[in-house]
């Protein structure tokens, strides 16, 4: 879905984020859900209340590893993106 590809860094990070405690609540997902909504609407894309029926499912099935956050950070170079889902530099090792 437009709405998911516009916003799927955010999406990896929060996803991660939520999965911190072993459980992806219902409200995590509404969260998510309103995060891919905003994203979607900076971009022109609406999202309707079936729009989100349809992403709930692929929100609940992402499960991001420390790579994937990383990755949706544009930290593969140690660096984040400007306007990345993340704003801090990756620690240095």
């Amino acid at each position: 879905m437009a709405q998911l590809e516009a916003a799927q860094a955010g999406v990896t990070v929060l996803a991660a984020l939520a999965h911190a405690d072993g459980v992806l609540d219902l409200e995590e997902v509404g969260v998510i859900l309103d995060y891919i909504a905003e994203r979607a609407d900076r971009e022109g894309i609406a999202t309707t209340e079936e729009d989100r029926a349809m992403l709930a499912p692929l929100v609940r099935r992402q499960v991001p590893s420390r790579d994937d956050v990383m990755k949706a950070c544009g930290r593969s170079s140690g660096k984040a993106r400007p306007g990345s889902a993340c704003c801090c530099a990756a620690p240095s090792s």
